[in-house]
C-alpha cells in the first residue's frame, strides 16, 4: 500500500536502491552488519557545527564530492530548460569506453527498498550479500532504464537521486549473476492507482565506469568545473546562508551541503524549493540550481563581464528564489468555496497533486484549469473518474511531456497545453481522444507535428503560435474538419499548395512569419475563409485572396504589396497599412466593406470611381501617404463616420463632404489645406474636426444652403414656439400682431461640434466671430496662429473644458474669462503676457494651467487685480517656468486681514497638485511643496554645464503623475560631466508614479557607483549596462520584499505606508551621460532620443524596443515568452524591454541598447521623449518645430508637447532637448550669457518681447504651398552678381516613367521634398524645375557643394517605393574596400555646379529671380557630363574649393589665401558652411576637358565625391567609363518622339476614345504632348532611347492586336468552326468557294 506524502513531495523519504547508495555514503549511520568503523572514525561524523553560514564550502562538501574533484574536473554538463525539468530521464554517458558500453548492455533490476525501513540503514551493496573491504575503490554508477516509468505507472520517479560515486569491493560477482526478485508481499498482479504515488520496482541496469574515463567526457565544462558559483539559499524564516559550488552541483548535493551548513542532523524531511512569479516547485534530485541560476541571469541581461559567479551572493529574489524548508503538502481547504463544481479553477495554486474533496465531486466537472502549477501531476484514475469532463487546461505548467493521464479522457473537446516546453507530440497520442475540438499548443518548441493528426475528425480549432515551425506542417492540411488555425509567429517561410484541402477553414492567422512572394493558389478552394490575417511577412502580392469568395476581414499589414485591383464580393474589413502601395483600386462594388485603413503607403491619388465602389464603408483611414486631392465621390460614403487623412498633401477638401450626414470625426492635419469648404457645416453629425498644421487663414463662415440645394439639411429648423406665460401667448387672436423676422436657421455643425484643433495655422482675431457660433464646443485648440487679442465673448461656449492659446501673440487675456465656467484646462504659453487677470480665480473648475514662457512679473501684494494660484485650489497642473522676470516673495504685512491666516507666496493649499514648474524663477525664501510619488517641483534653470536646456509635460488624462526626469548638472563634481534621465510609467498599473519615482531617485547612486567601479579593460557602455541593472535589480527586490511584508501587514495598516508592491507595474526609461564631447545615450522601452544634424536632419539615437523587431522576438522566445496578434509581448506590453514587469521577468529585462556618439559641430541639439510625443509625430517632424525655436530650447520643448497635443494626444507626455551644439558654439553661448545680463538690467517699464512672437510675417508671395516647408527657416534672398549655379537632372527617368508610373509619382515627391528641404537648410535658392530637373542658385561655391553633398546621402536613405528599388536602374548597389558599402539606391541624380556672373531678372509671371546668358548654358551642360550619382564641376568651381586645403593647421576656423609662390596674400575666417564641409570631407577627381553640347570650347571638368560616398569613385574607375559628348548619340530623339506620338495614337483609336476638337491653332503635336506621359529628352543616351523604342514597339503591338479583336471579333466563332471542318475536310472551303460561284452564275 501506498504511503503518504507519496515521493514526489519528499523524494528524501522514500528512496529506490541508487538513492539508498547516496544516503548511505552520505550518512554514517551506525550498523552492526555493513558500517565501517573506521570510515566513521576517520570523519568524525559529517554533520558537525561550523562558526560561519559563509564557511569554506570544501569543509561543507561531502568527502565523495571532493574526491569527486580531485579526480574529474567537473561532471557531464546536462542541457535543461529554464526552470529545469520537472521530470527527466537521466541521459547515458556517451564518453564511456568500449568495454563499458559492452557491459551497460545487459540489464539486470534489484529489488526496490521504498517500503523496507530496515535496508534504509544498511548498506544497499551489503544487502545482497557482500561487505564493503579494505580493497574497494571509488567508481561511478550510471543507471540506465530499460523502458520508460511512464509505461510502467509511476507517475515521476525522477524524483530521486542518482549515484555519483558508490564503494565497491574489487571482488564484486558478475552483474549477470543478479536475478529479478518478485515484488515484494506477493502481489504481483495488483498496481495501485496513480492517486496514491506507489513506486514501482524499476529495471535498471547498472555500469560501471573508471572516473579516469570520464576526464575527456567532462572536458567542455573544465572552464566552469574550476570555478565555484555563489548561490544564496534562504530559510523558511528568512534568513540564508550563501554556498560556493561547482555549477554542475546537484540538488541532492547541495542538499547535503545545506544540512552542514543549516545543522540539520536529519535531511530526509527537507527540500530545495525554487520560486518564480510566485510559483513555487521542488527542485529534482538531478537538477543544477546553479546551471538555473546562471541561465536566468544571462537572460536578465548579465554577462561574464559582471562575474556571474559572484552575483549569486546578491539577493536575487526578484528573478528566482531558493528555500531550503521541510516538505509541505499544500492543502486546498477552499471545498465551501467552489460552489459550482462544473468550473473548477485551481491556478497558481503550487499543487502538487489533485486535492482529494475533488475525487467525489469529479463526475461533475466540465472544465478543469490546473494551469501554472509547476509540480501538478494529473493521475490518470481521476481524470478516468471526470467521465464529463470537456474542457482542460496546462498551460504555463513548465511540461516536457503531455501526462500520459490525458489521453483517458475520451470526452475532452478541449485542450490547453500552451506556454509549456513541449519538443514534440508523438508520446502523447491525442488522436485517441475522439471528440477533441479545440488543441492550444502555442508557445512552445514544436518543430513537427505527429502524423496521425490525420485521425482526428472533430478537430474544429488547433493553435501552433509561438514554436519552431519552418513550414507548416503538411498533416494540418489533412485535417478536414479544421475551421480555425492559428501558425503565427513561427518561421515559417512558404505554405503549401496542400493547403487548399482545409474547405471548411473560416479563420487563418500567419502572423509573423517570412513568407515571401504570393500565397499559393489553392486558396482558391477555401470556399468558407472568413478572415484571413497575413500581418508582418514580406507577402508581395495579394490577388489570391480576391478568389476566397466569402472572405470578409484581410489583414495584410507590413508586407511589400505594392499594387491593388482586386475584386472582394464580400469583404467586410481590409487592412494594407505598412505596405509599398503605389496603386490601389477595386474592381467591382463592395458594398460590404465597411473598415478600410491604407496608412502608412506610397499613394499619390485615388481613382474616381473608388468611393462609388464603397458605399457601405464607415470608417476610412488613408494617413501617411502623398494624396494631393480627395474624389469628389466621396459623398456617396453616406455611412461613413470617421475619416483620417492626416500627413498628406491635401490642397482643398471637395464640397461633397457636406453630404456626408454620418460623418462624426474629420482628422486632416498635416496637410496644405488653405481653406475648408463652406459645406462643412451641413454636417449634421460631425462631432470632431482636426485641421492642425495646414495653411488656413480663416474657418469658413455659417453656411446653410437653399432647401432647393442639394447640400440641404434633411432636418428643417424649426421656429422657436412660445414660451409658457409669455406675453406672446396670452395675445388673443383678434388682437393685431406685429410680427418679428424669425431668426435665421442654424446650420448643424453649430450645435454638433465638441471638438475643434486648428493650431499652427495661419489664422487671426477673426477666428472668434466664427467659433462663437459653436456653442457646444467643449475642446479648443488655436495653438500657433497670428492671435493678438481675444475679443470679449469671442469664446461664447460656457461648456469648453479645454483652451489651447499656446505659441500666440497675445499680450492679455479677455475681461470675460469669468465666464469660462467649466474650463478645466488653459494653455497660454508663449505668448506676451505680463500679468495674469484675478478673475481666473474665479474659475473654480481649473485643474491645469500652463502661463510658461511668457513675459510675466509678479507682485504678490497686488492680488486683488493679479491672479494668485491660492485661489484655485483643484489645481493639478501649474507651469511658470520661463518666466525670467517673475519673482515670488513673501509680503505677510500687505496681506488683508481676513486673510492672514493664507500666505499668499507659498502653494501649501495646493494639496492637489501634481506638477509645479518654476524653473527659471526667483524665489525669495519661499517654502515649497514636498516632492513625493505623486508630486513633482522644478526649480532648476534653463542652462546645464553651458548648454541650454528645455522641458515641458503634460498629464494627459492620467489622474497620477506617471513621468520622472533626471538632471544633474557637474556629475561626479566635474565640470564637464553631466547626466540626464527620463522615466515613463507604463499605463497598465496604478502604481507607475511608484516605480518612476524610485528610478528618478537611485539613478545618480547606481550610475556612480558602476562608474567608480570600472576597471582597466572596462568601458563606460558597461557601466551603464550594469547601472540599468542594479536599478532593475534593486526594484525588483522592494517589490518582491514589499509583498512579504503585505502578507504580514494587516488592513488598515497598508494604507498608511504605500509600498511598490505590483510586480505588473513598470516604466521606459533614457539615460544621456555627457562626458566632454562624447554622447553616451542607454534607454530600454520606447523613450527614445533624436539627435538634430547637419543643418536639420533628424537621426535616432535611441531606438524603440518592439517584441516585433526580429532579435526581440529571438529574445522573447528563447526566454519562454510569446507575441499575440497585436504584437503585445506575452499579450500584455508593448515594448521588450522595461524597468519592472517582474511578472515577466527574463522575458523583459532591463538590459539597455547603448549608443556612443562623438558630437561635433554639426550638431544642434538633442530631443528625448516619451511614447505620447513619438506616437503623434515623427522624428524628422519634431525636429523641424523645435528648429523653429532653437535659440530658446525652453520655448521648442514646449511647442513640441502642444504640436503633439494639437495633434490629438490625450496621454501624458515629457520632452526635453539639450543644445548640444553649445559645446562648440562658443559665440552663441556668450550671446545667450550677453543677453542673461541685458535682462538683469531692464528696467520695470521695459518691455520685452519674446522670440516666438516675434515671428516675421512673410509676405503673400513668399508662403510656401507645402506646410512642412512653411515650417523651416525662410527661404534666401535671390542670389546676383557672382553666383553659383546648381542643375540637377535624374537618371533614366524617362525609361522610370514609362515602365513603373504608379511607383514615379511618390518617389519624385521624395526627390523633392529631399531637395526642397535641404535648400531651406543650407540655404539655397529654387529658380525653377523642369520635370524632374531642378535649377538652384547659392550665394557662395561652398553652399552648393554642400547642398550636392547632403542632397546625396539623403537619396540613399529616402524610403524609395519597392517598384523602384526592383528596377534595374534603382537598385541597391554595393561596393568600398570591403564591398560593405551602400553606394546607390532609389533615383540617382546627376549634378552640375559652374560659378560665374549670369544676367539676373524677375519673370514677372511668377514674381521669381531667372538667371540667363552663356554662364547659365555652361551650366546646363556641365550637368549633362555627368552620370547618375556624380557631382560634376567646372574649372572655375575647382578653383574655389582648393581653398579649403589651405586651412591653417592651428585653428581650423581660418583660411589662407596664397599665391603661385605659396605667400599668404589674405585670410579668411571660415564661415559654419565651410567648416561643415571641411568637416564632412571630400575628394576631387579630374576628368580632363570635355566638349559640351552646343558650346565652342571644351570645358575642364571634375567630379566631386564627399567622403561618406567615396567608393563611387573608386566604383567608377573600376568600371573604366568613358565620357562621351552627349552629341555622339545614333538614334534620334525626334524620331522616337514621333514613335511615341504614333504609339499615343493607335492606343486611342483602339481604345475607341478618338481625339476631340480642338482649337485650330494648336498642333496635333501639341495636342498628343499631354497626353504622353513621358518626356524623350535631347540629351538621352542610346541605351535609355533603346528601352524606350522595345516599351513603345510593345504598345504598338499591344493596340493593333486589340485593333484586330475588334474588327473580326463578331466572327469569332464562326471562324472556330470553319477551323473544326478544316481539320475534318481540308478541300471544304475550295468546295464552297466552288458551290458559291455556281450560284452566282446562275443569279446572273
Amino acid at each position: 500500500m501506498g504511503h503518504f506524502p507519496p515521493p514526489e513531495i519528499a523524494p528524501f523519504a522514500y528512496q529506490t536502491n541508487e538513492n539508498l547508495i547516496e544516503h548511505r555514503r552520505l550518512t554514517p549511520i551506525a550498523n552492526t552488519s555493513t558500517h565501517d568503523p573506521h570510515r566513521q572514525n576517520k570523519t568524525g561524523g559529517w554533520h558537525r557545527r561550523t562558526k560561519s553560514s559563509d564557511s569554506d564550502p570544501m569543509q561543507l562538501m561531502p568527502d565523495h564530492v571532493k574526491d569527486a574533484q580531485n579526480l574529474v574536473p567537473s561532471m557531464p554538463k546536462e542541457k535543461k530548460g529554464i526552470l529545469g525539468r520537472f521530470t527527466r530521464k537521466r541521459s547515458k554517458d556517451k564518453e564511456a569506453t568500449p568495454e563499458v558500453r559492452k557491459s551497460s548492455e545487459s540489464e539486470h533490476s534489484y529489488v526496490s527498498a521504498t517500503n523496507t525501513p530496515a535496508i534504509e540503514k544498511d548498506d544497499p551493496v551489503a544487502g545482497y550479500g557482500r561487505s564493503v573491504s579494505a580493497n574497494s575503490h571509488w567508481v561511478k554508477v550510471t543507471i540506465k532504464r530499460k523502458e520508460s516509468y511512464k509505461e510502467q505507472g509511476i507517475i515521476d520517479p525522477e524524483r530521486s537521486h542518482s549515484i555519483r560515486q558508490i564503494c565497491v569491493d574489487d571482488d564484486v560477482p558478475s552483474l549477470d549473476g543478479w536475478r529479478e526478485l518478485p515484488p515484494p508481499g506477493g502481489a504481483e498482479g495488483w498496481s495501485p492507482p496513480e492517486s496514491w504515488a506507489v513506486r514501482k520496482p524499476s529495471v535498471e541496469t547498472v555500469t560501471l565506469v573508471d572516473d579516469e574515463d570520464t576526464r575527456e567526457a567532462d572536458s567542455d565544462n573544465w572552464y566552469y568545473g574550476k570555478r565555484l558559483f555563489c548561490i544564496r539559499i534562504f530559510r523558511p524564516d528568512a534568513t540564508f546562508g550563501t554556498v560556493s559550488c561547482g555549477l554542475n552541483t546537484t540538488t541532492s548535493e547541495l542538499c547535503h551541503i545545506l544540512g552542514k551548513k543549516f545543522f540539520i542532523a536529519d535531511i530526509t524531511k527537507y527540500n530545495l524549493y525554487v520560486k518564480r512569479h510566485d510559483l513555487e516547485r521542488v527542485l529534482t534530485p538531478q537538477e543544477r540550481p546553479l546551471q538555473l541560476q546562471k541561465r536566468l541571469l544571462e537572460q536578465a541581461g548579465y554577462t561574464e563581464v559582471d562575474r556571474l559567479e559572484d552575483l549569486g551572493r546578491e539577493d536575487n529574489s526578484y528573478l528566482v528564489r531558493f528555500t531550503f524548508k521541510e516538505t509541505i503538502i499544500p492543502r486546498f481547504e477552499e471545498e465551501e468555496s467552489l460552489a459550482q463544481f462544473k468550473d473548477v479553477d485551481l491556478q497558481m495554486r503550487n499543487l502538487q497533486t489533485i486535492p482529494i474533496f475533488l475525487y467525489r465531486q469529479a463526475y461533475f466537472i466540465y472544465s478543469l484549469n490546473a494551469s501554472r502549477n509547476l509540480m501538478l501531476d494529473l493521475p490518470t484514475d481521476f481524470i478516468q473518474s471526470c467521465t464529463q469532463l470537456g474542457e482542460l487546461h496546462l498551460a504555463h505548467n513548465d511540461l516536457d511531456r503531455v501526462p500520459q493521464s490525458v489521453r483517458q479522457s475520451e470526452m475532452l473537446s478541449l485542450l490547453n497545453l500552451s506556454s509549456n516546453r513541449l519538443k514534440d507530440l508523438d508520446h502523447a497520442r491525442l488522436d485517441k481522444i475522439r471528440e477533441l475540438a479545440n488543441l492550444d499548443v502555442e508557445n512552445n518548441q514544436l518543430k513537427t507535428l505527429p502524423s496521425l493528426f490525420s485521425h482526428f475528425r472533430a478537430l474544429t480549432k488547433l493553435n501552433i503560435a509561438n514554436n519552431l515551425f519552418t513550414t507548416l506542417p503538411e498533416v494540418i492540411c489533412s485535417i478536414q474538419t479544421l475551421e480555425k488555425l492559428d501558425a503565427s509567429f513561427n518561421r515559417i517561410s512558404y505554405i503549401p499548395q496542400e493547403i487548399g484541402n482545409l474547405r471548411a477553414l473560416e479563420q487563418l492567422y500567419v502572423i509573423g512569419n517570412q513568407i515571401t512572394g504570393t500565397l499559393p493558389q489553392t486558396f482558391a478552394n477555401l470556399t468558407n475563409l472568413r478572415v484571413l490575417d497575413i500581418s508582418h511577412n514580406a507577402l508581395q502580392s495579394i490577388d489570391v485572396c480576391a478568389k476566397c469568395p466569402n472572405l470578409e476581414c484581410l489583414i495584410a499589414e507590413s508586407n511589400n504589396v505594392s499594387i491593388v485591383d482586386l475584386l472582394f464580393p464580400c469583404i467586410s474589413r481590409l487592412v494594407l497599412t505598412k505596405n509599398q502601395l503605389t496603386q490601389f483600386s477595386l474592381s467591382e462594388t463592395a458594398l460590404s466593406l465597411t473598415y478600410l485603413s491604407l496608412t502608412y503607403s506610397k499613394l499619390t491619388s485615388l481613382p474616381d470611381a473608388l468611393f462609388e465602389q464603397l458605399r457601405s464603408v464607415e470608417r476610412l483611414e488613408l494617413c501617411h501617404n502623398q494624396i494631393v486631392y480627395i474624389p469628389k465621390t466621396i459623398s456617396n460614403l453616406k455611412n461613413l463616420t470617421r475619416f483620417s487623412c492626416t500627413y498628406n498633401r491635401l490642397g482643398a477638401l471637395p464640397p461633397e463632404i457636406g453630404k456626408l450626414s454620418s460623418l462624426r470625426f474629420l482628422d486632416v492635419h498635416n496637410n496644405n489645406l488653405t481653406a475648408l469648404p463652406k459645406e462643412i457645416w451641413c454636417c449634421q453629425s460631425l462631432v470632431t474636426i482636426n485641421a492642425s498644421s495646414n495653411l488656413l487663414e480663416t474657418f469658413p463662415a455659417p453656411y446653410l444652403p437653399m432647401p432647393s440645394s442639394p447640400l440641404a439639411s434633411p432636418l428643417a429648423s424649426p421656429l422657436p414656439s412660445p414660451v409658457p406665460g409669455s406675453r406672446a401667448n396670452s395675445l388673443s387672436p383678434t388682437m393685431p400682431v406685429r410680427t418679428q423676422p424669425s431668426p435665421p436657421p442654424t446650420p448643424p455643425l453649430a450645435t454638433a461640434l465638441r471638438e475643434l484643433f486648428l493650431g499652427d495655422n495661419r489664422l487671426t482675431n477673426d477666428i472668434f466671430a466664427i467659433i462663437s457660433k459653436f456653442t457646444e464646443l467643449r475642446r479648443l485648440n488655436l495653438s500657433f496662429n497670428d492671435i493678438d487679442e481675444i475679443p470679449n465673448g469671442g469664446v461664447f461656449s460656457q461648456h469648453l473644458v479645454e483652451l489651447y492659446l499656446s505659441g500666440n501673440q497675445l499680450s492679455a487675456l479677455p475681461d470675460d474669462v469669468e465666464r469660462w465656467t467649466s474650463l478645466k484646462v488653459l494653455h497660454v504659453n508663449g505668448n506676451k503676457l505680463k500679468s495674469l487677470p484675478a478673475d481666473l480665480s474665479k474659475i473654480r473648475k481649473l485643474v491645469v494651467l500652463d502661463a510658461g514662457s511668457n513675459a510675466l512679473k509678479y507682485n504678490i501684494a497686488n492680488w486683488q487685480y493679479d491672479w494668485n494660484w491660492n485661489w484655485n485650489i483643484d489645481l493639478k497642473y501649474l507651469n511658470l517656468s520661463g518666466n525670467k522676470r517673475f519673482e515670488i516673495r513673501p509680503l505677510h504685512d500687505i496681506t488683508p486681514m481676513r486673510d492672514r491666516d493664507r500666505n499668499l507666496a507659498n502653494f501649501s493649499t495646493l494639496n492637489k497638485l501634481r506638477v509645479l514648474g518654476l524653473m527659471d524663477v526667483t524665489l525669495l525664501k519661499i517654502p515649497l511643496p514636498d516632492e513625493s510619488d505623486n508630486r513633482r517641483v522644478r526649480l532648476s534653470g534653463s542652462e546645464v554645464n553651458c548648454m541650454a536646456y528645455g522641458m515641458a509635460d503634460t498629464l494627459g488624462q492620467a489622474e497620477h503623475l506617471s513621468t520622472w526626469e533626471v538632471v544633474i548638472p557637474k556629475f561626479r563634481n566635474s565640470e564637464d560631466e553631466c547626466l540626464f534621465g527620463l522615466f515613463d510609467a507604463h499605463s497598465d498599473s496604478s502604481q507607475g508614479s511608484l516605480v518612476t519615482k524610485y528610478l528618478h531617485d537611485w539613478t545618480n547612486f547606481h550610475l556612480v557607483s558602476e562608474l567608480d567601479k570600472l576597471r582597466e579593460n572596462d568601458t563606460i557602455e558597461s557601466a551603464l549596462r550594469r547601472a540599468f541593472l542594479s536599478l532593475n535589480k534593486e526594484l525588483g527586490a522592494k517589490v518582491f520584499n514589499s509583498n512579504m511584508e503585505r502578507e504580514h501587514t494587516l488592513e488598515h495598516e497598508r494604507a498608511s505606508a504605500p509600498a511598490i508592491d505590483d510586480s505588473k507595474a513598470g516604466a521606459s526609461g533614457i539615460f544621456v551621460y555627457i562626458v566632454g564631447t562624447i554622447l553616451y545615450v542607454a534607454n530600454v522601452g520606447d523613450v527614445v532620443a533624436v539627435i538634430s544634424r547637419n543643418g536639420g536632419t533628424a537621426v535616432p539615437i535611441a531606438s524603440k524596443h518592439s517584441p516585433l523587431q526580429s532579435q526581440e522576438t529571438v529574445r522573447i522566445r528563447t526566454a519562454g515568452g510569446f507575441i499575440s496578434h497585436d504584437g503585445c509581448l506575452n499579450g500584455e506590453l508593448k515594448v521588450s524591454r522595461s524597468f519592472g514587469h517582474f511578472h515577466l521577468i527574463p522575458i523583459v529585462n532591463s538590459n539597455p541598447s547603448i549608443e556612443t556618439v562623438e558630437l561635433s559641430e554639426q550638431d544642434e541639439f538633442l530631443i528625448l521623449g516619451t511614447r505620447g510625443l513619438w506616437d503623434r509625430m515623427s522624428y524628422q517632424t519634431a525636429v523641424d518645430i523645435a528648429r523653429t525655436e532653437k535659440d530658446d530650447l525652453m520655448l521648442a520643448a514646449q511647442k513640441l508637447r502642444d504640436f503633439a497635443i494639437s495633434y490629438g494626444a490625450e496621454e501624458s507626455i515629457v520632452v526635453m532637448i539639450i543644445g548640444v551644439g553649445d559645446l562648440f558654439d562658443r559665440r552663441l553661448r556668450r550671446r545667450r550669457e550677453g543677453r542673461g545680463a541685458w535682462d538683469s538690467m531692464i528696467g520695470e517699464e521695459t518691455t520685452i518681447y519674446i522670440s516666438s512672437s516675434n515671428k516675421g510675417k512673410r509676405r503673400k508671395e513668399e508662403i510656401p504651398v507645402d506646410s512642412t516647408i512653411a515650417r523651416l527657416q525662410k527661404e534666401i534672398a535671390p542670389p546676383t552678381g557672382q553666383v553659383a549655379l546648381v542643375f540637377t537632372d535624374i537618371k533614366n527617368s524617362t525609361l522610370l516613367w514609362e515602365t513603373v508610373q504608379s511607383a514615379m509619382h511618390p518617389a519624385i515627391k521624395e526627390h523633392n521634398d529631399i531637395m526642397r528641404r535641404q535648400l531651406r537648410n543650407i540655404g539655397g535658392y529654387e529658380v525653377k524645375t523642369e520635370g524632374d530637373a531642378f535649377m538652384v542658385s547659392f550665394p557662395t561655391v561652398f553652399s552648393a557643394l554642400l547642398w550636392c553633398f547632403t542632397v546625396q546621402e539623403q537619396l540613399l536613405q529616402a524610403d524609395w517605393p519597392k517598384e523602384i528599388l526592383d528596377s534595374d536602374e534603382c537598385k541597391e548597389v554595393y561596393g568600398g574596400r570591403h564591398n560593405n558599402e551602400l553606394l546607390y539606391k532609389g533615383l540617382s541624380v546627376r549634378m552640375g555646379i559652374h560659378w560665374g556672373a549670369p544676367v539676373c531678372e524677375i519673370d514677372p509671371i511668377t514674381r521669381r529671380m531667372d538667371y540667363f546668358g552663356p554662364m547659365v548654358n555652361r551650366a546646363a551642360r556641365i550637368c549633362s557630363a555627368a552620370d547618375g550619382g556624380q557631382i560634376c564641376v567646372s574649372a572655375d568651381v575647382e578653383g574655389e574649393i582648393r581653398l579649403l586645403l589651405n586651412v591653417d593647421d592651428d585653428d581650423e576656423t581660418v583660411l589662407r589665401k596664397t599665391d603661385k609662390d605659396g605667400a599668404v596674400l589674405e585670410t579668411v575666417q571660415l564661415d559654419e558652411t565651410m567648416i561643415k564641409l571641411r568637416k564632412m570631407g571630400f575628394v576631387v577627381k579630374r576628368i580632363g576637358e570635355r566638349k559640351l553640347k552646343g558650346l565652342e570650347n571644351p570645358e575642364e571638368l571634375c567630379l566631386v565625391y564627399p567622403e561618406a560616398l567615396k567608393g563611387r569613385l573608386e566604383a567608377d574607375q573600376a568600371k573604366e567609363k568613358t565620357y562621351e559628348p552627349a552629341t555622339a548619340q545614333i538614334l534620334d530623339p525626334v524620331a522616337v518622339r514621333s514613335l511615341g506620338y504614333l504609339c499615343l495614337r493607335l492606343e486611342r483609336v483602339a481604345s475607341g476614345n478618338v481625339l476631340a476638337a480642338r482649337n485650330v491653332r494648336n498642333s496635333r503635336a501639341d495636342y498628343l504632348s499631354g497626353l504622353l506621359t513621358f518626356h524623350v529628352k535631347d540629351n538621352a543616351d542610346d541605351e535609355e532611347l533603346i528601352r524606350i523604342c522595345e516599351s513603345l514597339v510593345t504598345r504598338i503591338e499591344n493596340a493593333l492586336s486589340t485593333l484586330y479583336l475588334n474588327k473580326f471579333g463578331p466572327f469569332t466563332k464562326v471562324l472556330e468552326q470553319l477551323s473544326d471542318v478544316i481539320a475534318v475536310d481540308p478541300d471544304h472551303i475550295l468546295k464552297a468557294l466552288q458551290m458559291y460561284a455556281q450560284v452566282m452564275g446562275v443569279a446572273k
